[in-house]
């Protein structure tokens, strides 16, 4: 079966006029949305100055409208046309204004939403932002913020976000995206950029203002940030990158205050199994140092999250010669944050992970750090240490990780480790409680941990498993009632998967996006290992 839409590729063109503004002769594309034709695209100029698509259709049918002025000295134009499952543009709305725009070297201001006090709800504007001359970059700086967030996580813009792309489309690679009272500033890598604004709930929110021109300053890597209690800092690394580089940022939170970090990498890829001088990878140190030792590093296998000790962190960026990655995203926010933990967790049937404070950067010193992990009453929990590093010593006393066979500390110990130890443990019943203690000397990247639930174990003096006499004692009592012999009865003894998949509704607090039903297949091993406890 074909895909449903088309793509159009412009090979070659010659017409008259400057891109964006197209008024004399033009080549407009529109393709149909129920049994209207909405604008998709418009080519004027010449293809070699000018950005030129790819453009989408939103069907099987795309019309294309041909107009030339006075000039007809142009060859025209060469299009190719082919299948594809991508779709054009939304149509734009009057909430949105004019969709191409003219940056120059002049800023300009966008303002959204500008004819309504506030944003409106399902509402998705897309604005194409050209610079004058193909050599020359786009640059935004959004200068107030005011786009609605998700209450669980400050980062996550799962309500309604903002998104930059690097050229003239939607379907070009991402930048970075944005919500919240977040202001970054961004720049393209060509010509052209565009910005989506996502309006899924406003709630009132009074949307943003930016200022945008044409440049042809290279964006800056690294410097120095001071933070402001009353926003989100979002900062990028390098975007496009043809040889290597050394980015260092240092950043800055008030007096008496602390740094939270969300970093996101902009095309996730799987972590390298050994370290590569072409690799892409960041670093970030508690303080103004950068000395020789190594605070973990962050290949963007999913999100991070760091929490300083003090008003000061640095972030070291290294990009390969030879990477085809697309840089990273951090956002960055000042106030009082505690990087000592207290979660609770629910455990099922499938793989979940919890990790250490800061993993895989270090861990801060004088943490105390708890979880308490629960699952169905007739159950186990079970965990798998996939990596440890901690500091070590004998007996483990200084930074440790133990276990108690219950939901607290009062409960009979299951066992201490430190170092590099990565043990598995199986609790008794429904609870297991996990501390995490740290001292003020050495830290190190700390601990990632897989944990899931277990059926209870076999009664040795029965042979069979406490569940099994439990469904089974019930089954009897129920046929007694019903004047029926117990074999009557087709229920199975045995729980066979019942709460396989089943999710027990239990609140899991400050969970990390990324830590929970991520199964890597280099963890095959451990899984295997809590299968045969």
């Amino acid at each position: 079966m074909q895909p449903p839409n088309m793509r159009l590729d412009i090979l070659s063109g010659d017409v008259e006029g400057d891109y964006p503004q197209c008024v004399n002769a033009s080549l407009d594309l529109y393709g149909i949305d129920g049994n209207q034709w909405l604008q998709i695209g418009r080519f004027c100029g010449n293809s070699s100055t000018s950005p030129v698509g790819p453009y989408y259709s939103n069907g099987i049918y795309m019309k294309l409208v041909f107009k030339t002025g006075s000039d007809t000295s142009g060859t025209g134009f060469r299009l190719r046309v082919s299948h594809s499952t991508k779709k054009a543009i939304p149509f734009q709305s009057p909430f949105c204004g004019p969709r191409f725009l003219n940056a120059t070297t002049h800023p300009k201001i966008l303002k959204f939403p500008e004819l309504s006090k506030f944003a409106p709800n399902g509402e998705t504007c897309t604005w194409i932002m050209t610079a004058p001359d193909p050599g020359m970059m786009v640059r935004i700086v959004v200068l107030d913020s005011d786009v609605q967030i998700s209450p669980d996580d400050y980062f996550a813009c799962a309500y309604s976000r903002v998104t930059a792309y690097n050229g003239p489309s939607p379907s070009n690679d991402t930048i970075l995206f944005w919500c919240g009272n977040s202001r970054p500033t961004l720049q393209s890598t060509g010509s052209a950029m565009t910005l989506q604004s996502i309006t899924r709930y406003s709630n009132g929110r009074k949307g943003f203002t930016l200022k945008y021109y044409a440049t042809n300053e290279t964006s800056i890597c690294g410097g120095t940030v001071n933070l402001t209690t009353d926003k989100v800092t979002t900062l990028t690394g390098p975007y496009e990158n043809s040889s290597s580089q050394d980015c260092h940022w240092t950043v800055r939170a008030p007096d008496n205050m602390n740094i939270r970090i969300k970093v996101r990498k902009l095309k996730q890829e799987t972590e390298p199994t050994n370290t590569s001088t072409t690799s892409d990878y960041l670093e970030l140190y508690d303080g103004t140092s950068t000395g020789s030792t190594t605070p973990g590093r962050w290949w963007g296998k999913s999100y991070a999250y760091y929490i300083s000790s003090g008003t000061v962190v640095t972030a070291r960026f290294i990009t390969g010669a030879s990477d085809t990655t697309r840089g990273l995203q951090m956002d960055f926010k000042a106030g009082h944050f505690n990087t000592s933990q207290e979660m609770r967790l629910s455990a099922d049937y499938h793989d979940k992970y919890f990790v250490s404070t800061n993993y895989p950067f270090n861990y801060p010193s004088n943490v105390e750090s708890t979880w308490k992990i629960q699952t169905d009453d007739y159950d186990q929990v079970k965990i798998a240490v996939i990596d440890s590093r901690l500091e070590n010593s004998v007996g483990c006393l200084t930074d440790y990780v133990e276990a108690f066979d219950g939901s607290d500390s009062s409960a009979a110990s299951l066992g201490r480790w430190c170092g590099g130890s990565q043990p598995n443990k199986t609790s008794s019943g429904s609870f297991m409680f996990l501390i995490f203690k740290t001292n003020s000397h050495t830290v190190n990247s700390g601990f990632r941990i897989l944990y899931m639930a277990h059926y209870k174990e076999i009664d040795t003096d029965t042979g069979f498993s406490k569940v099994a006499l439990i469904v089974m004692g019930t089954i009897a009592g129920v046929a007694l009632l019903c004047g029926l012999p117990p074999a009557i009865c087709k229920c199975a003894s045995k729980r066979t998967g019942v709460n396989e998949g089943k999710n027990n509704g239990r609140s899991v607090s400050n969970q990390a996006p990324g830590d929970t039903m991520d199964t890597p297949s280099t963890e095959d091993n451990h899984k295997r290992l809590l299968n045969k406890i």
